[in-house]
């Protein structure tokens, strides 16, 4: 849990639910919900409903982004894996070494996170020519374990996180380095 994000009333007893359901689960999703700092937050109904996920062997689609805010990670499954360092997004690579061992996965129809949008958040804050570098270097280790996983990815999925990586370094580019590094960026 990051430190400005909240955890909702009731996501422990969902997550509990859905384990008890399914115990030999490796990972337990609910829902994440997004507010303004300042804002009231009010989430919308949900059932509380609990579904397999089918992997089917191959990477799911849900699993393309790399990060994991709203899951739960079976321990014996991927306690071995550690962050590699401090950067923009260094969940990322993370999250792509666990959806390679993902065997069994679970939806649960329940909010169990909430995501702070915080001005001045490290998200919303212009990155300099390190934490960019860092940011590529992030995204670029997440492409490789998908391609290097030995599992079967759908073409689809691959194709979303080609075009996801290359469309978060243009946005990144424009949008959040200071202005003294973009030049620098973009000849990286």
């Amino acid at each position: 849990l990051d430190g400005d994000d909240l955890l909702p009333e009731g996501a422990l007893e969902a997550y509990e639910r859905a384990i008890r359901a399914n115990p030999d689960a490796d990972i337990i999703r609910g829902h994440m919900l997004s507010f303004n700092d300042g804002d009231r937050i009010s989430s919308p109904k949900t059932s509380g409903a609990i579904r397999s996920v089918d992997l089917s062997g191959r990477i799911a689609d849900f699993c393309t982004t790399g990060c994991f805010p709203q899951y739960v990670l079976r321990a014996s499954t991927f306690g071995d894996l550690r962050f590699y360092g401090a950067s923009w997004c260094e969940e990322r690579p993370y999250g792509a070494k666990c959806t390679t061992r993902i065997r069994i996965a679970v939806d649960v129809d329940a909010y169990v996170y909430v995501f702070r949008i915080r001005v001045g958040s490290i998200t919303h804050t212009p990155m300099d020519l390190d934490q960019f570098r860092g940011y590529l270097q992030a995204t670029k280790d997440m492409a490789r374990t998908y391609f290097e996983s030995g599992r079967s990815v759908d073409s689809g999925v691959i194709h979303r996180v080609i075009v996801a990586w290359m469309e978060h370094q243009v946005f990144f580019l424009c949008t959040h380095l200071k202005a003294n590094a973009k030049d620098e960026a973009w000849r990286f």
